[in-house]
């Protein structure tokens, strides 16, 4: 059996990428992090037909190869240095039916370096309900490529693709858009101006591209997200939809969780008691019956509510809420020298402070990068949740209020995990006024359409992250 494939997969964020590289690679994936840096590096096997097996990389969400970001930089090096480990025999720029225009800008740099390079036009489900529709052979042509429509959410178009990149060597290599430099060379001078310019260049070349082949009929398309953005992005009432799923998540990791937790804690005493009685007497059936058994019980039995923070957190940001979130709060935020994009982190921080610290590489500000990096373990992580929760089954008794509503524990401890936010928010006020650095601070985010959440993508977060914990 020949070499597997090497396959990058690379697109602007919320664009479904990740999803792709899911479906694709299912649970054999791993994660580990880039030489030198603290960013994530995701690859996955995958097999494109009985005779043909590939190892797909999930390269950093990137806007554009003119890099500005850690995250950008490394999805350059990794498509332009042929001794990388993970150069690419082909690259698939995955791009949203919805904002093509703004994707094919990656696209188009992408095919300057010279690589087999596949376009997918992701969310076609969403393209009739969009009153969207997209002479596909017209734009193969001006692109110079071979374009795959996909639904992630409906798993069409995988096949078609697989079958495509199995006969990649058919790819044309010819740059779609014509410069008197490459992508690379302008990279390596570094010249802000020309590089502003050959963009501005670039999106009228796509204009025109997409004046022949791409049309959007308004009166077919939907204004729900707009009416969602008013009520959720609203100065009050965005403010108390988010504490009040603040409130649920708190809720849930003591009432929901309750029935699970009793059930591991009754098999694993069943499983020590069975042990005790089949075995016979001695040091050893002690150690196993009374010491391994129950230890591992006492880690296991947490396993339900940290699944479900994992699941929550997975849900709000699989319907795109997260990002109205950090709209919303950076109000709030920039007064204690924070950024709305803080929210990202200090919220995952509940689950694990590691990651959370790692997410802030995405505030441009250095200050609001550094002061968040330094607040984020004031969060309570999901390594606490076990000391919490047995504190406050002592402490605090296991009843109902509110009309039999509301749980007193989960009320206890939503108050511990204010707390914690509380003292981040403190010490970052302490810090914007004792660092002294001069740091231009600016705010751009991109807010995606709202989507149910893709059952495989929140059940791949929850196994991966649990098995982290």
């Amino acid at each position: 059996m020949s070499e597997p494939l090497k396959i990058a997969l690379i697109g602007n964020p919320n664009t479904g990428k990740t999803s792709l590289f899911n479906i694709l690679t299912g649970l054999n994936q791993k994660v580990s992090n880039y030489p030198g840096v603290t960013v994530d590096k995701k690859t996955g096997a995958t097999r494109l037909s009985s005779t043909v097996k590939a190892n797909v990389i999930d390269l950093p969400g990137t806007y554009s190869l003119n890099a500005s970001s850690l995250d950008e930089d490394i999805a350059v090096k990794v498509l332009s240095d042929q001794s990388n480990d993970d150069y690419p025999d082909v690259v698939i720029v995955v791009a949203d039916a919805q904002n093509l225009k703004r994707n094919l800008l990656l696209f188009t740099q992408v095919k300057d370096l010279k690589l087999p390079t596949i376009l997918v036009i992701n969310m076609q489900d969403q393209m009739k309900s969009k009153g969207i529709s997209i002479a596909i052979k017209s734009l193969e042509h001006d692109l110079k490529t071979q374009i795959v429509l996909t639904s992630t959410k409906e798993n069409t178009g995988i096949s078609l693709l697989k079958d495509t990149i199995l006969n990649y060597k058919s790819l044309s290599l010819d740059p779609c858009f014509t410069t008197n430099e490459s992508i690379l060379d302008k990279r390596n001078k570094g010249k802000k101006n020309q590089k502003h310019r050959e963009t501005i260049k670039r999106y009228q070349f796509l204009t025109d591209v997409l004046n022949k082949s791409y049309t959007v009929s308004r009166d077919k398309a939907t204004d729900l997200r707009a009416k969602l953005d008013r009520v959720l992005t609203h100065p009050i009432f965005g403010y108390l939809i988010f504490f009040a799923i603040l409130f649920f998540i708190f809720q849930g990791l003591f009432y929901w969780s309750e029935a699970p937790m009793n059930f591991i804690d009754i098999s694993f005493a069943s499983l020590s008691e069975w042990v005790k009685n089949s075995l016979p007497q001695g040091m050893f059936t002690n150690l196993l019956a009374q010491g391994i058994i129950p230890g591992i019980g006492g880690v296991v039995i947490f396993i339900p509510q940290i699944a479900f923070l994992f699941m929550v957190l997975a849900i709000l940001e699989e319907t795109g809420y997260m990002s109205r979130v950090v709209f919303l709060m950076d109000r709030i935020m920039k007064r204690f020298g924070l950024s709305g994009k803080s929210v990202v982190p200090l919220v995952s921080g509940t689950a694990c402070a590691i990651p959370a610290i790692m997410a802030a590489r995405n505030i441009e500000s250095w200050k609001e990068r550094l002061i968040t990096i330094l607040v984020t373990p004031f969060t309570t992580c999901s390594a606490r949740i076990p000391v919490y929760a047995i504190i406050i089954s002592l402490v605090i008794p296991n009843r109902q209020v509110g009309g039999g509503l509301l749980n007193l524990q989960g009320i206890t401890l939503m108050l511990l995990y204010l707390l914690g936010f509380a003292a981040a928010i403190i010490a970052a006020a302490i810090l914007n006024k004792t660092l002294k650095i001069k740091s231009k601070s600016y705010f751009v985010i991109e807010m995606p359409d709202y989507r149910l959440p893709l059952f495989k993508n929140v059940l791949y977060q929850i196994i991966e992250k649990t098995k982290a914990f």
